[in-house]
Parts: structure tokens; C-alpha cells; sequence
């Protein structure tokens, strides 16, 4: 995800996949988790991803 910085991680073992991804400049991130091996999650992640890269994100003040 261009533009932003991004951590986070993500896994599996079969029948089981998650990705976490965090943006410390923002002070949040999402989880998401589902019981299913396929690229359902994949999806899901770069929507979550891109909703955030598009919604007025502005650095938190520290």
C-alpha cells in the first residue's frame, strides 16, 4: 500500500487464515480472521486496505 506504512502479519494452517495489519502513524489496524483456506481473505484485506487508504487518514499527533 503505497503512501502509508504498513505492519502487520498474516498466516495460516488449513482450514485457518489471518492477517493483521496495523499503520503506526495512524494508531490503528485491522485483524481479520476466517476458517477457510481460499483467497476469500486476500479480498477482504486489500477492501479493509483500501477503504482506509481512502477515508481522510491523517497522522496522529503525538
Amino acid at each position: 500500500m503505497s503512501g502509508y506504512r504498513w505492519q502487520g502479519h498474516n498466516g495460516g494452517m488449513m482450514g485457518y487464515l489471518a492477517d493483521l495489519s496495523y499503520l503506526p502513524d495512524h494508531g490503528f489496524g485491522y485483524a481479520v480472521m476466517i476458517n477457510k483456506s481460499s483467497s476469500a481473505l486476500d479480498e477482504m484485506s486489500r477492501r479493509i486496505a483500501k477503504y482506509l487508504r481512502t477515508s481522510s487518514l491523517k497522522p496522529r499527533t503525538q
